[in-house]
């Protein structure tokens, strides 16, 4: 039997939460849609004169470049760049004061970071980076349900309003923020339908079946974290630290988020 958790328990939670230890835990379905790190530093213009020589080195694997749209009140340089993988499923973002690496491919932390302070260090070297503003890391998961699926078959949270049942609201939605270890978390939880063209499955379903498929309907619980660090004057020598221990308190809220029998369909597996 698993615990719920009232929305005070919940925040509660968050400032009582500690590590689990040094496993890997790694799901043969895994919900993570989306992973993104981004770091923010004091504005550097030598970054808006040089970008070109960063994406030289980063061409290979990021060929593709999408420039941001003029955006009223919001100086240019503000913006970021975009550089897209041969596969579309990485990104890197950088403007004057920020540099982001993104993932729609997620597999396990250590190889996301791996890749990220791989092109956040080349970054940091060519441009002499070296003290930062804030670190933020961001998980969204998509977990699908079907359309009379309760919230609590999925995940440990609980709230009661007079009349009213909780499992027939819809949309349902719930967002908190609140201090947690070195920095603070954003959480987002909402259920959602969405509609996407079939000819998107046209890698993994036969031609003939498309035409008879049409859109498609889905739906699904988003479940979106936002873990940051925000001291003012922190030193890109420690950004290791930053990461793992964002991606650490990340792990624990997911984990003590989802109900047993969700965990049981992801397949999980764990190593050293």
């Amino acid at each position: 039997m698993y615990k719920t958790y009232t929305h005070v328990q919940l925040a509660q939670l968050l400032t009582i939460m500690t590590n689990s230890g040094d496993k890997i835990i790694q799901f043969k379905n895994p919900p993570v849609v989306e992973a993104v790190f981004e770091t923010r530093f004091p504005p550097n213009l030598f970054v808006d004169a040089n970008r070109h020589n960063y994406f030289n080195l980063i061409s290979e694997e990021f060929p593709t470049t999408l420039f941001p749209k003029a955006e009223a009140g919001t100086s240019p340089s503000l913006q970021p760049f975009r550089f897209d993988s041969i596969s579309n499923d990485k990104s890197i973002k950088l403007s004057v004061n920020t540099f982001s690496f993104i993932t729609r491919n997620y597999s396990t932390f250590p190889e996301f970071k791996a890749e990220t302070l791989r092109f956040l260090y080349m970054f940091a070297e060519m441009f002499q980076l070296d003290s930062l503003r804030r670190t933020g890391l961001r998980y969204v998961n998509h977990i699908y349900i079907d359309e009379s699926d309760n919230v609590d078959k999925f995940l440990n949270i609980n709230f009661e309003l007079p009349l009213i049942d909780k499992n027939k609201i819809k949309p349902f939605r719930y967002e908190l923020s609140s201090p947690l270890g070195e920095g603070s978390v954003r959480v987002l939880i909402q259920q959602e339908s969405t509609e996407f063209d079939s000819t998107d499955l046209k890698h993994t379903v036969p031609l003939p079946l498309l035409e008879e498929l049409g859109k498609i309907k889905t739906n699904r619980i988003v479940l979106d974290f936002d873990y940051y660090i925000d001291h003012g004057d922190m030193n890109i020598k420690n950004i290791d630290h930053y990461l793992a221990v964002s991606h650490s308190h990340t792990k624990e809220l997911f984990l003590s988020l989802i109900t047993d029998e969700y965990r049981a369909s992801l397949g999980e597996v764990i190593g050293d």
